[in-house]
């Protein structure tokens, strides 16, 4: 994929500021170099809680960076700062970079999205094509713009085995209903995605992990359950979806964690719903 390699602090802030208390995690990028415009653009895709220190030729992105609206701040401008100063332009990007959450500028991001998936399927401009990582966050990119309640979990839930997010949407007066999802990307030239009977089984443990680890809603309510399970993908066959239904719906006979609803949306069929929400909410502003 697009790659972004450098030199990253992550910073663990718990500290009194003002008389408030601030607990928060920030990654401070060192960037010595010019990046290529797709390359910046994916960076803003991902929509993490991110600033940059430019230095040397990466002072070159500034123009780009003030366009994505990307925290940053030039090495020579902190080099010769004062002590209060210093201390200003550091809290600066760092308060920007904290007030990053999923649907911050979600347009911009959701042309990114579209645009990588549409155009970047296989190498083209000298860039390495898409790959499942950023595949999950052009999904949860899309599905934020058109819904705006999907979370991802695996910035939240590192190293468990897990679904790629969960979309609460809501239907009637009974309050939002939860739907695990979980992006599985293939290449043109390898669909339809191959899922394995192993993996099928491996994955219907995923509610019941996510379960035990369920936030709240909106109203402050657990989620006690899910109504189903969304698969978001190039292609896939229709069996091996019947066939997990099937291993769902055995896992959680009589169980109310999840109901065995199984659905496939397909990815160029979530990249229309986009446009016709965007064409539709831009049509209305007019």
């Amino acid at each position: 994929g697009f790659n972004f390699r450098d030199l990253v602090l992550r910073l663990e802030l718990n500290l009194l500021r003002e008389g408030n208390h601030i607990e928060d995690t920030v990654d401070i990028h060192l960037c010595p170099e010019r990046l290529p415009h797709q390359v910046a653009k994916t960076i803003k895709l991902y929509g993490k809680q991110s600033c940059f220190i430019l230095v040397g030729a990466g002072t070159n992105n500034a123009e780009q960076f003030t366009e994505l609206n990307l925290p940053f701040v030039k090495y020579g401008d902190l080099f010769e700062a004062e002590n209060e100063e210093f201390e200003e332009l550091i809290w600066d990007i760092l308060d920007q970079a904290r007030k990053i959450d999923s649907l911050t500028d979600i347009e911009q991001r959701a042309r990114i999205a579209e645009h990588l998936y549409s155009n970047h399927r296989s190498e083209r401009d000298g860039l390495d094509a898409i790959d499942e990582d950023e595949f999950e966050y052009i999904v949860n990119t899309l599905l934020n713009y058109c819904f705006k309640t999907s979370e991802m979990f695996g910035t939240t839930m590192s190293g468990s085995e897990v679904p790629d997010g969960v979309l609460c949407l809501q239907e009637g007066s009974n309050g939002p209903h939860a739907y695990l999802w979980d992006a599985k990307y293939s290449e043109p030239d390898s669909e339809p995605y191959n899922f394995p009977a192993a993996d099928q089984r491996n994955m219907t443990k995923y509610p019941e992990i996510i379960h035990e680890h369920a936030g709240m809603d909106e109203k402050g309510e657990d989620i006690k359950h899910f109504e189903g399970f969304l698969f978001i993908t190039p292609r896939i066959k229709a069996n091996d979806l019947i066939n997990f239904a099937k291993k769902l719906n055995n896992r959680y006979s009589g169980d109310t964690i999840i109901l065995s609803r199984v659905a496939h949306i397909r990815a160029d069929a979530l990249i229309e719903f986009y446009k016709g929400i965007r064409s539709n909410t831009h049509g209305t502003r007019r």
